[in-house]
């Protein structure tokens, strides 16, 4: 359901959109969304949507993340919005 931040914040400034900056609508994604382990401001466990933390057992997965984590490109809640 979300995006990026920069994602949205690039396509409110390259189309003259303020009202679509990512602040902006961070508000509707929170509301729609039923995310189970809640335990931030950047989620809600009451909404329609279902979602979950994602886990992986894979070793690809592993690698990635280590790799991502080593150039400091580690995914955070804040970030991930």
């Amino acid at each position: 359901m979300r995006g990026y931040r920069f994602d949205y914040d690039g396509w409110a400034e390259d189309f003259d959109l303020p009202e679509r900056r990512f602040d902006k609508c961070l508000s509707y994604f929170i509301q729609g969304e039923n995310y189970k382990s809640a335990r931030n401001p950047w989620r809600r466990n009451a909404g329609r949507l279902t979602l979950k933390h994602a886990c992986s057992s894979a070793p690809l997965f592993d690698f990635l993340y280590r790799v991502l984590s080593f150039a400091s490109f580690i995914m955070r809640d804040a970030e991930r919005g």
